[in-house]
């Protein structure tokens, strides 16, 4: 098995060796709303507009992709209605006995767009729902992406199912 040290200094990894540049890291993560109030990493689960934009992204999602039979129609409207609400689970202790999809598309951001474990914001779905939906949002330019895991079967593109919020 191969070891793998990693040091990381400012933005720089040294491994085996090889020095590699990372993206710097966001330092404000405080956003302004169009009401001009400022939106707190800590408080965005909570957020109704969080919640509204995620209602509206699934609505696109539906309205774009038919159902296949009156189950699945049922299942999508079901979707929506029982989205009463989120909340903010800590990404540094997110694993895949909680939720796989949303542990590898995790692992996939983390990797990919190279954002800090710190940066990232998880909210899941409240209530008893299985699987529950998550998302997970990033800083992006004063903004934030979120990706919104489990919103199909199959849940291989969760790219798929991003919007930018506010």
């Amino acid at each position: 098995m191969l070891k793998i040290r990693a040091f990381a200094i400012g933005t720089i990894i040294t491994m085996l060796g090889c020095s590699v540049a990372l993206a710097e890291p966001v330092t404000d993560n405080t956003l302004v709303n169009e009401q001009g109030s400022d939106f707190n990493p800590n408080s965005l689960c909570s957020s109704p507009q969080l919640l509204a934009k995620t209602i509206e992204t699934i609505g696109q999602y539906t309205a774009q992709n038919g159902a296949e039979n009156t189950l699945a129609k049922r299942q999508k409207a079901l979707l929506t209605s029982n989205l009463k609400s989120l909340h903010r689970v800590n990404a540094a202790d997110f694993s895949p006995k909680t939720d796989f999809n949303t542990a590898n598309a995790l692992i996939m951001i983390k990797i990919n767009e190279k954002i800090p474990e710190n940066d990232i914001v998880i909210c899941q779905q409240d209530g008893k729902h299985n699987p529950p939906l998550f998302l997970i949002g990033y800083p992006l330019d004063k903004q934030y992406r979120f990706y919104i895991i489990n919103l199909n079967k199959n849940n291989d593109n969760y790219k798929e199912f991003s919007f930018i919020f506010p």
